[in-house]
C-alpha cells in the first residue's frame, strides 16, 4: 500500500505489523527491527518526520544488540537514520 501511495492504510497495517510482532517475538527480535523500519517508511512518506526518526533508531538499537555492531544490517539502518 505504501508503494501506492495510500500511506493511511499502510501506516493502519505497519501498526498491526508491529502489534503482532511485539506479541509473538518480542521488542528484541531482529523481524520486529523490520517491522520498525517500514512503518518509519511509512512516517516519512507521510512527512511525520520525528516519528519516522524515532522508529528507525529503535530498529538501529534492535539490531544492534541482536546482531552486533557491523553486521551488514545494521550497517542499513545507520543509513535509515541518516
Amino acid at each position: 500500500m505504501h508503494r501506492l501511495g495510500r500511506h493511511e492504510e499502510a501506516l493502519a497495517q505497519g501498526q498491526r505489523t508491529l502489534d503482532i510482532c511485539l506479541s509473538t517475538m518480542g521488542e528484541g527480535h531482529p523481524d520486529f527491527a523490520v517491522a520498525q523500519n517500514n512503518f518509519g517508511a511509512v512516517l516519512h512518506a507521510l512527512g511525520r518526520h520525528e516519528e519516522a526518526l524515532e522508529r528507525h533508531l529503535a530498529a538501529l538499537e534492535i539490531r544492534r544488540v541482536a546482531l552486533g555492531e557491523v553486521h551488514p544490517l545494521v550497517g542499513g539502518d545507520h543509513n535509515n537514520v541518516g
